[in-house]
C-alpha cells in the first residue's frame, strides 16, 4: 500500500506530458531499500520537513494524506521513509527502507506497536 501511494502519487502530481517514475530495490541482507524517483516539479520543502520530522505546527502542516501514510506504513515494520529532491533538481526521491526478513520470518512477526508521530 506504501509503495502504491508513491507510484500514484509519482504519476498524478507530475504536470509534465510523460511522467517518468524509476523504482530500484537493493537488499543488503539486513536491510531492504526501495527508491521511488520520479521527475515531476518536486515536494514542497515544508511538506517534507513535515514528514520528514512527524510533527505538525499551526504553521507547519502537510497538504495531504498520502505522504503520512506511507510513513505510517514503514514505521509500523521498523523502517524508515525519506523524501528527497533528486540530485538535478528535476523530480523526487522517496526512499523506503525496511528491516529484512528471512525465509522463516512471517511478515506479522516484523509488525511493531503504532508510532506516535504527534505528541
Amino acid at each position: 500500500m506504501a509503495l502504491g501511494e508513491l507510484l500514484e502519487n509519482a504519476v498524478k502530481h507530475n504536470t509534465g506530458a510523460n511522467p517518468q517514475v524509476t523504482v530500484s530495490a537493493r537488499d543488503d541482507g539486513e536491510w531492504i531499500e526501495i527508491a521511488v524517483i520520479d521527475d515531476g516539479p518536486g515536494i514542497d520543502e515544508m511538506e517534507q520537513r513535515t514528514v520528514t520530522a512527524g510533527d505538525e505546527t499551526a504553521l507547519e502542516h502537510g497538504s495531504g494524506l498520502g505522504l503520512w501514510l506511507v510513513n505510517w506504513i514503514v514505521t509500523r515494520y521498523g523502517g524508515s521513509f525519506q523524501i528527497a529532491p533528486r540530485d538535478d533538481d528535476a523530480g523526487t526521491t522517496a526512499t523506503v527502507r525496511l528491516p529484512a526478513i528471512d525465509g522463516s520470518q512471517s511478515i506479522a512477526s516484523a509488525e511493531r506497536g503504532p508510532t506516535v508521530l504527534f505528541r
